[in-house]
């Protein structure tokens, strides 16, 4: 039987034209690594006030998830 607990996330790909933006991690486990901004779901929430409070948190930046 598998232990591992599930883990719910969700992440943003935000294209301009020919750019697509993502961020560098910042001090820990994979520090220095690109990744694309987001997080975990937390209880109650659903994946797209989970992305929209992530990106506040993260960016200090207000989406529309589409």
């Amino acid at each position: 039987m598998d232990d591992r607990k599930r883990l719910e996330v969700v992440g943003a790909v935000i294209i301009d034209e020919d750019r697509i933006f993502c961020t560098r991690r910042g001090p820990g486990n994979l520090e220095g690594m690109w990744e694309f901004p987001g997080g975990k779901i937390e209880p109650g929430e659903s994946g797209p006030e989970a992305l929209t409070r992530e990106i506040r948190e993260e960016l200090d930046c207000v989406i529309k998830v589409g």
